[in-house]
């Protein structure tokens, strides 16, 4: 795990700047009361925050289960990054999580209403999106806020490539972002900007403080396996064809490979 990072409550107003796609129209609604387990989360963030640190060791496990209990009552989402509309824009959001957006091309073909013609004109299109989130800077640290821009037809293949987003964007695991949703409001406010972009602000409510790394670890024990550490990463691909070899089960058309310390030990200790 690592500490909360991604801006997908920027990218509506990123897209709609950079002139490729069109705001959301908002419906009117009458105001709504404010929810009481709001007041009662921030309240108990607060005190938690101003809580010593040997009352803290003490408290955690009880503290999970309060605040488990509250989302239960009260789940709160995320923002929400569907700010645009998809039937006049060029391209629109499918939510990917925070650390890495997805972006979905209008494709004349493929989607209701779609415009943007494959070929030439959505390999221009694709190309000059990328170079204009790639220019676009966190204005406080003077960092790139966008690390990289895929196209997920270079990282994936198979019949259902047209469900996934067509872009991924990676945003700068450098940048910490603090949350008003929790009573964190340092770092919670954002500037980032280009010059085609100009500059853009926001403020992150979200509730939560941390995320998931692409990175992880396993553990892996029983009869056979000597203890130690892998020199070598693997990939979490390689652990359905591991425990298949394991149970002498063919997976076929399956990705990965069997990790081959595992295997080896298996096979000596049970003779096969």
């Amino acid at each position: 795990m690592v500490h909360y990072y991604g801006m997908p409550f920027l990218l509506p107003e990123i897209l709609c700047r950079l002139g490729v796609a069109e705001p959301l129209a908002v419906e009117k609604k009458m105001p709504q009361a404010p929810h009481p387990m709001d007041g009662l989360q921030q309240m108990l963030a607060r005190a938690w925050r101003y809580t010593p640190a040997p009352l803290k060791k003490k408290m955690e496990s009880t503290r999970l289960a309060i605040l488990d209990w509250l989302n239960h009552l009260h789940p709160q989402p995320p923002p929400s990054p569907y700010g645009v509309d998809p039937r006049r824009s060029k391209c629109f959001i499918l939510f990917n999580g925070s650390p890495v957006g997805g972006l979905r091309v209008n494709l004349a073909g493929r989607e209701p209403n779609g415009f943007v013609k494959p070929g030439p004109e959505l390999e221009a299109f694709c190309e000059q999106l990328a170079r204009d989130l790639l220019d676009i800077m966190d204005l406080d640290s003077g960092k790139p806020a966008i690390t990289g821009v895929k196209r997920t037809k270079d990282l994936c293949a198979g019949d259902h490539l047209n469900h996934l987003p067509d872009l991924l964007i990676e945003w700068n695991d450098e940048k910490r972002l603090g949350s008003v949703g929790l009573d964190n409001p340092s770092g919670s406010r954002v500037r980032i900007g280009s010059k085609k972009l100009g500059v853009v602000e926001g403020l992150n409510t979200y509730c939560r403080t941390g995320d998931h790394r692409p990175e992880g670890l396993f553990i892996a024990c029983g009869a056979g396996l000597k203890p130690g550490r892998l020199e070598r990463t693997v990939s979490i691909m390689d652990f359905a064809p591991t425990i298949t070899s394991l149970l002498r089960v063919e997976l076929p058309k399956g990705d990965g490979e069997p990790i081959s310390e595992i295997i080896t030990g298996a096979q000596l200790f049970s003779g096969w």
